[in-house]
C-alpha cells in the first residue's frame, strides 16, 4: 500500500515538473517571437491554467515567475546573438537619435538593479536607526 502512495506522489511531482517545463518552453519560444522577453512572460501569466498550476500543485508564484523570467531572458539573448534583427526599423525613422541595442545592456541593467536594491537596503537600515 505504501508503494502506491509513493508512486502517486512521484506521478504528482512528474506532472508538476512536466507542466512547468512546458510553460518555460512556451516563454522561451515566445521570447524569440515577441520583441521583449517581458511581454512573453506576461502573455504566459495570462494563460488560464497558470493560476491552477501554481495553486493546485503547490508551486510558489514567485519561484515560477523567476524561472519564467530566466528562461525568457536567456532565450531572447541567445536569439538576438545569432539573429540580430529588430522589429521596428528605428534607424530609418530616427537616424542617430536612439540607443543602439547591445547584448551587454541586459547585464548593465542587472548591475544597476542590484545597485538600486543595495542602496534601498542601506536607506532602510539608516531610516530604522533613529527609531531604535
Amino acid at each position: 500500500m505504501t508503494e502506491n502512495n509513493d508512486g502517486a506522489g512521484h506521478d504528482d511531482t512528474e506532472s508538476r515538473r512536466t507542466k512547468l517545463i512546458i510553460l518555460v518552453g512556451m516563454v522561451a519560444a515566445f521570447s524569440t517571437i515577441l520583441p521583449t522577453p517581458a511581454s512573453a512572460i506576461l502573455l504566459c501569466l495570462e494563460l488560464p491554467g497558470f493560476e491552477a498550476l501554481t495553486k493546485q500543485h503547490g508551486l510558489s508564484y514567485v519561484k515560477t515567475v523567476s524561472q519564467l523570467t530566466i528562461a525568457g531572458t536567456v532565450s531572447f539573448l541567445v536569439f538576438d546573438y545569432f539573429y540580430d534583427n529588430t522589429y521596428l526599423p528605428t534607424e530609418s525613422l530616427l537616424p542617430g537619435f536612439l540607443h543602439v541595442y547591445s547584448t551587454t545592456d541586459v547585464f548593465i541593467g542587472i548591475f544597476f538593479g542590484l545597485m538600486g536594491a543595495a542602496l534601498a537596503l542601506v536607506y532602510f537600515i539608516i531610516a530604522d536607526l533613529p527609531r531604535a
